[in-house]
C-alpha cells in the first residue's frame, strides 16, 4: 500500500510538472539559470519584484543552473525539484516509522503529497 501511495504521488507530480505552463516567474528564474549554463554568468540575486528591484536570492540561479549544465532542458531543474521532494519525504518518514505505526505513516504519506 505504502508503495503504492508513493508511485502515485510520484507519477502525479510528474504530470503536474508537465503541465504546468511558463509565466513571468519561471521564465525570469530559467533566464538566470541558461546564463549560468551557457554564459558561466553566476547572477546573485532572484527575480525582479514589482516595486523594489531585484529580490535577494543567490540559491535559486544554483538550482536551476547546475541542472542546466548537465541537462539543457526546462525540465531538469523541474526534476531536482521533485527529487528533493522525494528526499524529504524520505527524511520525514524515516522519523515518522520510528514514532508511529502503519496507518499514521499512510496518511503522513497521503498529506506529504497533497502539500506539494
Amino acid at each position: 500500500m505504502y508503495l503504492s501511495i508513493l508511485l502515485l504521488g510520484l507519477l502525479l507530480a510528474l504530470l503536474y510538472s508537465s503541465n504546468q505552463l511558463l509565466n513571468g516567474d519561471q521564465l525570469q528564474t530559467l533566464y538566470r539559470g541558461y546564463s549560468a549554463a551557457h554564459k558561466g554568468i553566476w547572477l546573485n540575486y532572484g527575480n525582479a519584484a514589482s516595486a523594489v528591484g531585484n529580490v535577494p536570492r543567490s540559491l535559486s540561479p544554483m538550482v536551476v543552473g547546475v541542472p542546466l549544465v548537465l541537462w539543457d532542458s526546462p525540465w531538469s531543474p523541474m526534476l531536482v525539484i521533485i527529487m528533493c521532494n522525494i528526499i524529504a519525504l524520505f527524511l520525514f518518514d524515516k522519523v515518522v516509522k520510528q514514532v508511529f505505526d502503519k496507518p499514521a505513516r499512510l496518511l503522513f504519506l497521503v498529506l506529504f503529497w497533497l502539500s506539494l
